[in-house]
């Protein structure tokens, strides 16, 4: 984890450093493929991290990974429900109060109009 809070500074700096000659997008670009070689050579560098025994059960692992992609699906629709509902209040704040009185609203009989 320190690597790569220590890339992402640095690539930070070299974003700062830059965004004074070339402009900010520039340099935000140029950050960005720092970046990413940094990263890449750290990749290469590393040691292979290998954290499943041969022994273990392929069944079991798979059974895991798609109950975590099954639970990642869920806490992020979650979220972004939530998150819509409390943005809607938020950023409209009429809007609750006039779907409620749209659903209150009389209706001639037979004719299916509103008042």
């Amino acid at each position: 984890m320190g690597i790569s809070v220590a890339i992402t500074l640095l690539s930070m700096t070299v974003r700062q450093t830059l965004s004074r000659t070339w402009g900010y997008a520039n340099a935000t670009l140029a950050a960005l493929l720092a970046f990413a070689i940094m990263a890449a050579a750290m990749l290469a560098l590393l040691p292979a991290i290998d954290e499943v025994p041969a022994e273990f059960p392929a069944t079991l692992l798979w059974k895991f990974r798609v109950a975590s992609i099954g639970m990642q699906a869920i806490i992020w629709t979650v979220i972004g429900a939530a998150f819509g509902v409390m943005a809607e209040r938020i950023a409209l704040p009429g809007a609750s109060r006039a779907r409620r009185a749209a659903h209150n609203t009389p209706v001639f009989r037979g004719s299916g109009y509103p008042r």
